[in-house]
């Protein structure tokens, strides 16, 4: 979508009565690839538009969408902006105030390949995917998700201030789903490899990571019911604390709705535990070099060394709470000023992972209802695992059927150990060496 429009749109509102507004864009294509039975199932292209626009007037705030930029579109759009906002609170503290000359470009050379990708290199990829994966094992089953896919995103920020900011991305994906069925027995693990360039995406790793817990778990039994040390998978361990993410909002302390509202500069969390939201970081793929509001992005001290330091805020919960502005704003097309977080950098603690050689832990690469089953207010949790006994370093025995539970407020305070090398989870948005949490409980036998 071109500047020019957008600075149109802008100049009618301003025009028919609004006193500050901004704009935010979102756009994106993708191709996806699906195979199925040794032939492509899928062959899907795509592409969205959608413009939001925030109107204030009178210390009220409106807005509305839209897909399309024809004159009689952004007059429609204008319109109920405003009339929107004749009908909401009023509200002092929001006010639209970035301004600045020069376009900021977040776009950066390592989100590219140069060329779109070629339709035969994702048709021949996704096929090669579920041909090789199925050779692995007589036993396996036609992998129900297998598929290639590329994805090109772009967002737009504008205000009436002059300031304007664009970035694009570009990812591919590849994925399968190893679903093996033994001796009246079945088993399913789902990988995923995601990279920015398409020669760098992992086939291989789908294919073997997928059928290697696919078939590590199939025997698994569950554990006698008592108490052991947890130590989640990089994608377990990031939704698990994705799950408790309002802890950081001060959009949900404002609200009421976040029990650490009370509790900055206290300690919160074991004293091994640093995390950081890292809006730059390069190999992170919520890369963001500005925010909802146009604000120039940086790192922000979520906990240090297990004292809270820092809640999202954006401009206006920043001054609502008398805090700094973390510029941690979120706005989409369609919904209202926000805050959340980008990608997540767990600090190293041990000077190897040999610590965790020692002694018995169960390793969780599997769960069920983790979301369904937990309450962020209480911290109360209770979620179906699977995963592996590992005793000294080696997995001993496949584990599944058991049920793990206890409170988020007292695990976090409970970890034992926080390793060293740092992995990534497979949306590669989440950055964390392992962890590992003691005596949580486990039903099973």
């Amino acid at each position: 979508m071109e500047m020019q429009t957008l600075e149109k749109i802008i100049d009618i509102a301003l025009k028919n009565g609004a006193e500050q507004a901004d704009i935010v864009v979102d756009a994106g294509e993708s191709i996806g690839v699906k195979a199925e039975g040794g032939e492509i199932s899928s062959y899907e292209v795509s592409g969205s538009q959608v413009l939001g626009l925030r109107v204030i007037k009178d210390n009220k705030i409106g807005s509305s969408y839209c897909e399309a930029t024809d004159d009689e579109t952004i007059e429609v759009l204008v319109k109920q902006a405003l009339d929107n906002a004749k009908f909401s609170k009023e509200e002092e503290l929001e006010k639209i105030e970035v301004q600045r000359k020069e376009i900021m470009d977040g776009t950066r050379d390592f989100k590219y390949d140069s060329d779109r990708a070629r339709p035969e290199e994702l048709i021949d990829m996704a096929l090669r995917i579920e041909r090789d994966l199925m050779a692995k094992d007589k036993n396996l089953k036609t992998p129900p998700y297998n598929g290639v896919g590329e994805y090109i995103d772009q967002r737009l920020y504008l205000n009436h201030l002059g300031t304007k900011c664009i970035e694009k991305s570009k990812a591919y994906a590849c994925y399968t789903a190893a679903l093996l069925e033994r001796d009246n027995k079945q088993s399913m693990y789902v990988h995923q490899s995601l990279s920015r360039k398409l020669a760098d995406l992992s086939p291989d790793d789908c294919i073997n990571i997928s059928y290697e817990h696919a078939n590590g778990l199939i025997e698994g039994t569950a554990l006698k019911t008592g108490h052991y040390d947890i130590v989640f998978s990089t994608d377990k361990l990031a939704q698990f604390l994705n799950v408790f993410s309002t802890l950081f909002s001060a959009k949900s302390a404002i609200n009421d709705m976040n029990p650490w509202k009370n509790k900055l500069n206290e300690s919160v969390a074991s004293d091994f535990l640093t995390i950081t939201d890292a809006p730059l970081l390069e190999r992170g793929f919520a890369y963001s070099l500005f925010d909802g509001e146009g604000n120039t992005t940086s790192d922000t001290t979520l906990i240090e060394n297990g004292v809270l330091k820092n809640f999202y805020h954006n401009s206006y919960t920043s001054k609502k709470l008398g805090h700094e502005n973390t510029f941690n704003a979120t706005r989409s097309p369609k919904s209202s000023l926000g805050v959340g977080g980008t990608n997540k950098l767990i600090k190293p603690v041990e000077s190897d992972d040999s610590s965790f050689d020692k002694g018995t832990y169960f390793e969780i690469i599997s769960e069920q209802g983790m979301y369904s089953g937990s309450d962020a207010i209480s911290g109360d949790f209770s979620f179906a695992a699977s995963g592996y006994l590992v005793e000294n370093g080696q997995r001993v025995r496949p584990i599944k059927g058991v049920t793990v539970s206890g409170n988020f407020y007292q695990v976090i305070k409970e970890i034992s150990n926080i390793g060293h090398n740092v992995q990534s989870n497979t949306s590669a948005t989440f950055f964390s060496p392992l962890i590992r949490f003691s005596s949580l409980s486990v039903a099973g036998e």
